[in-house]
């Protein structure tokens, strides 16, 4: 990734038409972000020492934080729309974690993976059944851009909207709304006379502030079916003016970026012999989002699990036909799996999908019907990038062997 943006920087195609640029969307989301983490717990990570990111330690150290003695260690934990025991390196150690917690609480629109540990499962609404503004999607759209969804029918039994969830959530345990005093003390107030401050309230402060490229009326975006375009790009402005650097320039090679490339290309690597194949996790195939489409039909029809992918060559060397089960072992842990054959993969690499191993019993029956393997099986919640300590994906060493499945 970093010789990636650094050969677009070189080559002149950052904030070009053509090129990599950033707009900023219909409302500044890094102001949002920055506004709604201000009041975050400064300290760096009890476990690793990481920093805080958006008011939170990484992944990796949760399940050591859990499962430490120390009186500090986090006890209670609240899921939303998340499925850690899926996407979580070293499932193993993840799934002890969740069940020694004091408290979990899981808010989806059914009971996931995950919320087969938790004490409480609360069912969240659809996009369906209560509409309203999707923020944080805008960096993703080709120009400034904001459009009010509609609700378009009424929850279903108990469910209800994640922010009303989070707000009782937040009255019950004496903690500021959205982790801001000022929309705190209006929720009070407005919690007399009705039901507190609403996501349209949030909305129609974030179109007329300092946060929207153009002040604009909810009730204007609310009635403008398809949206709103805010206004073309500013090509050259993010150079201009958008850069958070201290001399608000593209820092081609930070001195820390190239201390530890100097460290990671001398570091010692498994024993090849013993570990001699690569494995990848980040291939995804495009009826799968996550762990959200497998429990749709139309989308299971073409998915139906997961599979790994090697060399035609590797194959061949190794007597694995295609089509036929492998066992992959890394020094974590080993899983089966079926695998496809294809000249796309480089030799010596190994590809594995993520975000599958639905073996739980969860809500959702057709992905339990075809389960897929859990890759993270296979990775070490250890190695971890040096900066914000989160999980590295790529590049596990592992091995592969042909078996024989074998039916009673």
């Amino acid at each position: 990734e970093w010789a990636v943006f650094t050969l677009n920087a070189i080559t002149g195609n950052i904030d070009r038409p053509g090129g990599v640029y950033h707009h900023g969307g219909a409302i500044d989301n890094t102001a949002l972000i920055h506004k709604f983490t201000k009041r975050k717990n400064p300290a760096p990570s009890r476990v690793g020492k990481y920093p805080q990111i958006f008011g939170g330690p990484p992944c990796t150290v949760f399940a050591d934080d859990v499962l430490s003695d120390d009186p500090g260690r986090i006890r209670a934990l609240i899921v939303i729309a998340g499925n850690p025991v899926i996407s979580f390196p070293n499932t193993q150690k993840i799934e002890k974690a969740l069940e020694k917690l004091d408290l979990l609480v899981c808010i989806d629109l059914y009971k996931s993976d995950t919320g087969t540990f938790a004490d409480y499962n609360l069912p969240a609404a659809t996009i369906y059944e209560k509409g309203g503004l999707h923020v944080l999607t805008q960096p993703f759209e080709p120009y400034p851009f904001a459009e009010w969804r509609p609700k378009v029918v009424e929850p279903k039994g108990e469910a209800r909207p994640e922010w009303d969830i989070a707000r009782d959530i937040f009255r019950a345990a004496g903690l500021p709304f959205l982790n801001n005093p000022i929309i705190n003390a209006l929720d009070k107030m407005m919690a007399v006379v009705g039901s507190g401050f609403s996501e349209q309230h949030l909305a129609q402060y974030l179109l007329v502030s300092g946060m929207s490229q153009k002040k604009m009326s909810l009730k204007r975006l609310m009635k403008t079916q398809g949206g709103i375009k805010f206004g073309a790009v500013k090509w050259g402005q993010f150079l201009k003016s958008g850069l958070l650097t201290e001399d608000k320039k593209i820092q081609l090679c930070p001195a820390e970026f190239s201390a530890e490339l100097a460290k990671v290309l001398t570091q010692s690597l498994p024993d090849k012999e013993e570990f001699p194949f690569t494995l990848i996790s980040g291939g995804r195939r495009l009826a799968s989002f996550n762990t959200w489409t497998h429990n749709m039909p139309s989308m299971m029809k073409k998915l139906q699990g997961n599979h790994a992918t090697m060399n035609v060559d590797d194959a061949q060397r190794l007597g694995i036909a295609n089509g036929g089960t492998i066992r992959v072992t890394s020094t974590t842990g080993t899983l089966d799996i079926r695998v496809v054959v294809s000249s796309d993969v480089r030799i010596g690499v190994l590809v594995i999908q993520q975000f599958w191993g639905h073996y739980y019993n969860s809500g959702q029956r057709l992905a339990n019907k075809y389960p897929g393997v859990n890759v993270n099986l296979l990775h070490d919640d250890r190695v971890r990038d040096t900066f914000t300590g989160m999980p590295v994906f790529n590049g596990t060493a592992c091995k592969i062997e042909s078996i024989a499945i074998t039916t009673a």
